[in-house]
């Protein structure tokens, strides 16, 4: 506990709780027990639970991305981003990754999101895939996609009906992407790209 610099725990209230909870000594400090309020005081407790309580939702949260292929610099940059919302980012709008966090690809946004049971044919999923095909495009050397382009690399991508895509199309503009023209053609381009 000391080591792990829990604030208000030093090298010997480190030892007097583990000597009075054992293995339950980081419950016994998150629940602030009556016995480790009487051993840390009661403010120095809360302020070790909340630290207890936020690194074990951070290990969790860790343990989550790691198991959809995550590395330890990218789930730094999410729990950054998110803080405390992070869980419910992960479980009921996983396809925002792409939108807020740089270096989240599509598929690993699309299976934090199929664990968490979201449709295919979710409006944040095709929107996901949109913004994400350009961004490809874009790293490519591409300045923009051709609206017909953009339409057949989403359908073979996530395999879904052309209407619903136009549909996600208007909720992106023009936030994220933009609507161009290229000789003549309509064409999509991120925003990012299209600013520089």
């Amino acid at each position: 506990l000391s080591k792990a610099k829990v604030p208000g725990i030093g090298i010997v209230k480190a030892a007097r709780l583990v000597a009075r909870f054992g293995m339950g000594t980081i419950d016994a400090i998150a629940n602030e027990e009556e016995d480790a309020i009487a051993i840390i005081g009661k403010k120095q407790t809360a302020r070790a639970a909340e630290a207890v309580r936020n690194r074990r939702q951070e290990a969790e949260i860790g343990s989550t991305l790691s198991g959809h292929g995550v590395g330890g610099r990218l789930q730094k940059k999410i729990i950054e981003k998110y803080g405390e919302k992070t869980h419910d980012v992960l479980t009921k709008e996983p396809y925002r990754l792409i939108m807020d966090v740089e270096g989240v690809a599509f598929a690993t946004a699309d299976k934090i999101a199929q664990a968490a049971g979201l449709a295919e044919d979710a409006p944040a999923r095709i929107q996901a895939a949109i913004v994400d095909i350009l961004r490809d495009a874009s790293r490519q050397g591409h300045c923009a996609l051709y609206h017909q382009q953009l339409m057949e690399r989403v359908r073979q991508a996530i395999y879904v009906r052309e209407p619903l895509i136009e549909a996600e199309l208007a909720g992106l503009t023009p936030k994220h992407i933009i609507q161009t023209d290229v000789r003549g053609m309509k064409a999509w381009a991120t925003v990012r790209l299209n600013r520089a």
